[in-house]
């Protein structure tokens, strides 16, 4: 199951093990560039979310994107969401920095959305904090800004202002 990452193997994992399905818990905050919504081309980044079976999907699609990548297959289609590529002018997939954040910014998302839907669910009792390798590894420049950042400096211990 985690052999081969997708939200449905991710969701059946959690689902065995705990009778837990977080899909409800995800919400994606990503950055994108107006061109990646359909309203023309521009160099300035926004936001946009995704949530529950949206969040799914689009966490599917980063994955196949970055299956294409990996294997060269040329056969692979664009994804339908924005955040992950860009597409040029001549339909080729364009992959820029804030593709790269994203990447990471979901991942940390996921991890700490996750985790914290799962403690809720076992009612695991305690409290999340916040350490300097977190600090140290850019955590609060990837959640800053999104709703796994809020819940953080909401209710974990130490945490900074994201």
């Amino acid at each position: 199951m985690v052999q081969t990452p997708s939200p449905y193997n991710l969701r059946k994992l959690y689902w065995t093990f705990f009778r837990y399905d977080p899909t409800s818990d995800w919400d994606w905050a990503v950055e994108v560039a107006p061109a990646e919504l359909g309203k023309g081309s521009n160099w300035r980044v926004g936001a946009t979310t995704y949530r529950g079976p949206d969040a799914s999907s689009f966490l599917d699609a980063m994955v196949k994107v970055r299956h294409g990548f990996a294997h060269q297959d040329k056969a692979q289609k664009p994804p339908a969401y924005a955040g992950i590529v860009t597409l040029t002018p001549t339909g080729r997939i364009s992959i820029h920095s804030h593709h790269a954040t994203n990447a990471l910014s979901v991942l940390l998302q996921f991890a700490v959305l996750t985790t914290t839907g799962l403690a809720d669910r076992l009612s695991v009792a305690g409290q999340f904090r916040w350490s300097t390798q977190m600090a140290a590894a850019n955590w609060e420049g990837l959640l800053r800004n999104t709703p796994a950042g809020t819940m953080v400096s909401k209710n974990w211990k130490n945490a900074p202002q994201l």
